[in-house]
């Protein structure tokens, strides 16, 4: 989680998705929706490379580092402001049940 909020907003432009994706801006051609958070874990698998100094999953199994830049992946692409509600509905619900457990 914290390299992942270290990196959710790598090499951010300061333009939204719906921004990037009207404007043709390169960083929208290149990639698939969210446009943004894809870029943004383009730049940390970069950064995170294996072999590199800064491959943080360098002690790990093969599964284990697949397990972690799952994780980094999937909190990043949860930055994305149009799955924001979906999000928190979800996490509402969790609670909810948490409260009408105990």
């Amino acid at each position: 989680v914290l390299t992942a909020s270290l990196c959710h907003d790598l090499d951010h432009p300061g333009l939204n998705n719906d921004f990037l994706s009207k404007a043709e801006h390169p960083i929208a051609a290149k990639y698939e929706k969210p446009v943004l958070e894809n870029h943004h874990w383009a730049m940390t698998k970069a950064i995170l490379e294996q072999g590199s100094a800064t491959d943080i999953a360098a002690g790990l199994s093969e599964d284990q580092r697949k397990e972690l830049l799952g994780s980094i992946h999937a909190a990043i692409m949860a930055t994305d402001m149009a799955v924001h509600k979906t999000i928190c509905d979800k996490l509402q619900k969790r609670a909810e049940a948490l409260e009408q457990a105990v």
